[in-house]
């Protein structure tokens, strides 16, 4: 699977495409440029549709922020500490201190 900020860079790249923000004039679903970006049958969907416009960068931003606070950091021998006879030193999360990919990172991304 694509890790999560490709994912997230190709969701924002096909949001940015349409210019929003998108309303709702009777069935059809205009650009902010009045443009019509479609045409709808039943009105909740094109409220849901406009919605979904503005919804998610929204969300993409919230994302983005967790996987930065969930960074990975080089391990650090005096910091971190180092036990007897240990010679593998893994990246670790700076949020959690587990090592990297943390749980949350590895949810976002087997999601």
């Amino acid at each position: 699977m694509t890790d999560a900020r490709t994912w997230l860079d190709q969701v924002d790249a096909r949001t940015n495409a349409m210019p929003g923000p998108w309303e709702v004039r009777d069935r059809e679903i205009r650009d902010r440029d009045n443009l019509v970006v479609g045409t709808i049958l039943r009105p909740a969907n094109a409220e849901h549709i406009a919605a979904a416009r503005t919804d998610l960068p929204a969300a993409t931003k919230k994302l983005r922020a967790v996987l930065d606070l969930h960074a990975p950091r080089p391990y650090d021998a005096i910091r971190d500490g180092v036990a007897f006879g240990q010679t593998d030193y893994p990246d670790l999360c700076c949020e959690c201190r587990s090592t990297y990919p943390c749980p949350t990172i590895t949810a976002l991304e087997d999601a």
